[in-house]
């Protein structure tokens, strides 16, 4: 079985007919399911799938990785374009606000009131579920690696009460495939070795790709995320652990980053664009 994946928003393209902004919007489409992971910051999302021949009206599912505003804000428009999908993402997504404090503090939730007749399309997940034979939700991910560095400028708001770290509880990873397996990573807040690590101990299955972002920044403005000799360790595993993976990644992996990890996973590392597309075999 193919899985056909398609970018849609990512931060750059390398095809002038597309539009960019920071963000991310991955087009899936299986056997049986036209999918999107994610929705990027706005509704570009709508003009560039019509160039690529993708019909947002027709798609099943929404897959919402995180509740940053890169990821959720053309949800709005989506509800509005779309009568049927049903919108999947963590239990606790829209329970809290979130800001970035990166040289000034932001806000970067989601300001929009869902009618109950779009909430009733919603699905929230707090524990692994397998919405359809295959898609599988990960809700939980493991702590046995370090987190991004750049998550420490990432912080949420419940209420009233004062900002707090955060924790990404409002993660998920969607994972395509029933032998083979396609993980979506989202930005991998919770850290990409985590990430892979949970889907093997809860699916047993091999990953034949990743497509997302790694949240590997590059240093700019004074701010220091992971230094090269990190990068390089985390590549180094990957190399390891994970022989037989491909791995496609933009967005939020910096261009020092991708040059360290491309310098150990040589061909299995991909950089992705608005436009880009490749086709998997199951």
């Amino acid at each position: 079985m193919s899985v056909h994946v398609k970018i849609v928003v990512d931060n750059n393209t390398q095809q002038d007919s597309y539009t960019t902004e920071h963000g991310l919007c991955v087009y899936v489409e299986t056997a049986t399911h036209k999918c999107l992971v994610d929705v990027g910051a706005s509704d570009k999302f709508a003009t560039n799938a019509e160039k690529m021949g993708i019909d947002i009206s027709d798609i099943d599912y929404v897959f919402l990785s995180h509740g940053h505003l890169d990821h959720v804000g053309g949800l709005p428009y989506f509800l509005a374009h779309n009568a049927k999908a049903k919108i999947v993402h963590a239990a606790s997504l829209f329970t809290q606000r979130y800001f970035s404090t990166r040289n000034t503090t932001r806000d970067i939730s989601l300001d929009y009131i869902f009618t109950e007749e779009q909430l009733a399309r919603f699905i929230p997940v707090s524990v692994f579920v397998q919405i359809e034979k295959d898609i599988s939700i990960l809700p939980h991910i493991c702590q046995k690696f370090p987190l991004p560095k750049g998550n420490k400028f990432l912080f949420t708001q419940s209420g009233n009460k004062e900002m707090e770290r955060d924790i990404f509880d409002h993660e998920i990873v969607v994972c395509f495939g029933t032998t083979n397996l396609l993980v979506c990573s989202g930005c991998a807040h919770n850290g990409l070795l985590n990430i892979l690590h949970t889907v093997e101990q809860d699916l047993s299955v091999p990953i034949r790709a990743v497509v997302g972002g790694f949240h590997l920044l590059d240093t700019q403005g004074g701010n220091t995320y992971e230094m090269p000799e990190e990068v390089e360790e985390i590549a180094n595993v990957l190399q390891q652990k994970y022989p037989a993976t491909d791995f496609y990644t933009g967005h939020c992996t910096g261009n020092n980053a991708i040059e360290i990890l491309k310098q150990v996973l040589n061909e299995r590392l991909s950089t992705f664009f608005c436009g880009w597309n490749t086709t998997l075999e199951n």
